[in-house]
């Protein structure tokens, strides 16, 4: 939204200003992620009236610079820096690509179904936590290299018995 040129973006219960800057904002299941590349962002609480807080507001910003992250949960705001090769992975969606190391596999199957109508169900618990790196598109490709990868390079199991969904299983026994 802008109001009197000034640019808001709404994340959740969370408004987000941009003031001569670059930056992503995620809304994550628990709450907004913002990462700025350059300049300056304010993140504020949202309040009930649904409409981004005026410049007199004094309800604590985070005040957030290129090279950092804030995560909000409710009403508390966690900021932290982040190295070059940190920002470049977390901006790498910008050119098409997302970068993963060890993150978790239901973390990384997670944010690869949000380029695809894919649905991927992960039976193992065990599985969900496995360590994953590499590098996929962001596009139904990469969805579909992940799980390629998991078959061919872990000899995981992945079934298809319905249209659309795959799952995810251990090793062929």
């Amino acid at each position: 939204m802008i109001l009197g040129g000034r640019f808001w973006v709404r994340a959740g219960d969370s408004w987000v200003r941009a003031v001569g800057t670059e930056f992503n904002v995620y809304l994550r299941p628990t709450g907004p992620e913002v990462t700025v590349s350059e300049g300056t962002v304010n993140v504020v609480s949202a309040t009930s009236n649904d409409l981004p807080p005026s410049d007199t507001v004094t309800a604590s910003p985070a005040s957030v610079t290129a090279g950092e992250q804030v995560a909000v949960q409710g009403r508390a705001k966690m900021i932290r820096e982040l190295n070059s090769a940190q920002l470049a992975r977390l901006l790498a969606w910008r050119s098409s690509s997302l970068y993963f190391q060890d993150e978790p596999l239901s973390n990384v199957a997670g944010e690869l179904m949000r380029y695809t109508t894919l649905k991927i169900d992960i039976s193992d618990g065990s599985l969900r936590e496995l360590p994953i790196g590499g590098t996929f598109q962001a596009n139904p490709e990469g969805a579909e290299a992940l799980l390629t990868s998991l078959r061919d390079g872990f000899g995981m199991t992945i079934r298809r018995d319905r249209p659309g969904h795959a799952y995810i299983e251990g090793p062929a026994k």
